[in-house]
């Protein structure tokens, strides 16, 4: 697991984060599920472990099962 992972936690790969970097360098975790959900921080105190809302930003899609057989 890399440093950063590890100082970051689940937000350093979830589909929520955006990264924010100021002009001194520093490097906050904005969690866009806050704008509708005020169960969520806006700024969730690092390392999140785990997260109600957290999806691995990029996670297969499972294939409908509507789709027709080809």
């Amino acid at each position: 697991m890399s440093v950063l992972h590890d100082a970051v936690g689940l937000c350093q790969n979830c589909s929520h984060v955006r990264a924010i970097k100021n002009a001194r360098g520093s490097t906050f975790y904005l969690c866009a599920l806050a704008e509708k959900n005020p169960h969520f921080p806006r700024y969730p105190r690092l390392p999140v472990l785990a997260c109600a809302g957290y999806v691995k930003q990029y996670e297969a899609v499972e294939p409908s099962q509507n789709k027709r057989d080809e």
